[in-house]
């Protein structure tokens, strides 16, 4: 089944049920299907063609799930980009997704994407189309206005051109050890299948309504928020910028019955519920992208009244590898992140990859719903993807006799801010190009709202403060990849054969600095 005969499946059984809510619109499921149609003919008459690549640039919103279904309707491929993202990323995504059409707002969180997009248009010579969402009329120097767009709705049929179900439909950027970002090639069938396979898992029926403060861009946000529900007919409660108090508002205002998000906005609910009186419906939803304290998941069950599932994911995997049940107590929920869904085999190995006994640490490989691969990155993906289709995923794990998944770490250095993937070499490279930077090391220190924190350890050259460190890096990346710390250190502790020990400097960390 491809996303297109999910949508349509939906509007047969669930026409004029709520598909999405956002703000003042409410789209029905009718609704959201017209929509996409017109998404999918008015590209075919702008000449994309099955597999191009089309980037989505854009917050939270009904038109984003317009564009999901519409995009990939016709073959084409999404791109989405993270809303955070600075010129020189959004540059590196769309040379290397070779996208031909790009869709934006002109600004979001007070940063103005047409001047981003300006500075890095010279540099993108295959991008023919540049559609500005919110504008209704003739745009500027961007390029179409949504209203021009879908004027070329009524000339051709999306039938024309239909997606296969092993056909690419996203590909996803995860940033790399490396420093590149790779793009995680996800297809129908994926995303399908893990969509179908988590809503039967947590007995989802057309009478939820999901509260969806993720970011649509991310796998978390827009397959387990949204396709999900979708493939169930349920109902939709977007929320663009993640506010906890707004966000009780939104899920008492519409009962919604399930919440998802990271630890971190969970935290923030039950802090702002201590102070008002909400009246919620929740029945149940799911916590993901970074530890989750015993003390939040008691109090997300008992004071929410949302029997939470913790689960973990992978983009890589589509995103959800394992999930907590709904009769797991407290402190499975806490420790463990469930046992694997419906489908999904996961082992645990050693450095040859040989399978461990229950209870010993190693790394943790999936099989079952694995990317297609990384795009245009054939070695890459024969590195992660073994010929038998086990994935390794560089997370560090055990399991016990029951089946249960604990992560006990991550073989790569990566760094999860508030349910964000960070990867230090990125930063790293950034900060090497700062003259007041001899050298660097990047990791990650933990933080009591957001799971982890960056902290960015310097070996400086000549006069520099770490204000000046801070600036330099909002200037150049994402907001949630800016170190929290900055700590300037004569030396950095080494190895014998010259490699920095990281481990040391995550010791010496002292938050109060």
């Amino acid at each position: 089944m491809t996303l297109y005969d999910l949508l349509k499946r939906g509007e047969r059984l669930h026409a004029d049920r709520p598909a999405v809510l956002f703000g003042d619109e409410v789209l029905t499921y009718h609704k959201l299907r017209e929509q996409a149609d017109a998404v999918a003919s008015s590209l075919l008459e702008l000449g994309i063609q099955k597999g191009d690549k089309v980037g989505v640039w854009l917050p939270n919103s009904g038109r984003f799930l317009s564009l999901y279904f519409g995009i990939t309707a016709v073959g084409a491929t999404m791109v989405p980009l993270n809303t955070r993202y600075r010129a020189h990323e959004v540059s590196y995504i769309l040379r290397n997704s070779e996208a031909r059409a790009l869709f934006m707002v002109p600004s979001f969180l007070k940063m103005d994407y047409r001047e981003m997009l300006a500075e890095v248009r010279p540099q993108l010579e295959g991008l023919q189309h540049v559609v500005a969402v919110d504008a209704e009329d003739s745009s500027d120097d961007v390029g179409l206005s949504w209203r021009e767009f879908v004027a070329g709705s009524r000339h051709c049929d999306p039938e024309e051109q239909r997606a296969e179900d092993e056909d690419v439909a996203l590909i996803l950027y995860t940033s790399g050890t490396t420093g590149q970002p790779k793009g995680v090639m996800l297809t129908h069938r994926n995303l399908a299948t893990n969509a179908r396979v988590t809503g039967e898992v947590m007995e989802v029926t057309p009478e939820d309504r999901y509260f969806v403060p993720l970011p649509l861009f991310h796998s978390f946000g827009l397959v387990l928020g949204c396709l999900t529900p979708l493939t169930f007919g349920s109902s939709i409660v977007l929320q663009d910028v993640f506010d906890a108090r707004e966000a009780l508002e939104l899920m008492e205002k519409h009962r919604c019955t399930m919440n998802f998000g990271v630890p971190t906005m969970f935290m923030l609910e039950l802090e702002e519920m201590r102070k008002s009186s909400y009246h919620l419906s929740l029945r149940s939803g799911m916590m993901g992208g970074a530890p989750c304290p015993i003390e939040v998941v008691k109090g997300v069950r008992q004071e929410m009244g949302c029997n939470v599932c913790i689960g973990y994911g992978i983009t890589e995997t589509s995103p959800l590898i394992s999930l907590t049940r709904y009769h797991d107590d407290d402190v499975q929920r806490a420790e463990s992140v469930g046992r694997p869904l419906p489908g999904v085999e996961v082992r645990i190995v050693d450095d040859q990859w040989r399978t461990l006994p229950d209870g010993e640490i190693g790394e943790i490989a999936i099989r079952g719903n694995v990317m297609k691969g990384y795009y245009r990155m054939p070695e890459a993906t024969r590195e992660a993807v073994d010929d038998q289709g086990w994935y390794y995923s560089g997370d560090l794990g055990k399991m016990d006799a029951q089946g249960y998944l604990y992560i006990t770490g991550r073989k790569k250095d990566m760094i999860v801010v508030g349910g964000f993937n960070v990867y230090p070499r990125e930063i790293e490279e950034v900060l090497f190009t700062h003259p007041g930077v001899q050298n660097v090391a990047v990791i990650g220190v933990p933080d009591p709202r957001l799971g982890e924190a960056v902290k960015a350890c310097i070996v400086p050259r000549g006069q520099v403060s770490k204000e000046d460190i801070r600036e330099f890096c909002r200037q150049r990346m994402a907001n949630f990849k800016v170190p929290t710390y900055v700590e300037f250190m004569d030396s950095f502790p080494m190895t014998a054969s010259g490699k920095i020990q990281k481990y040391k400097l995550r010791e010496q960390h002292d938050p109060s600095q």
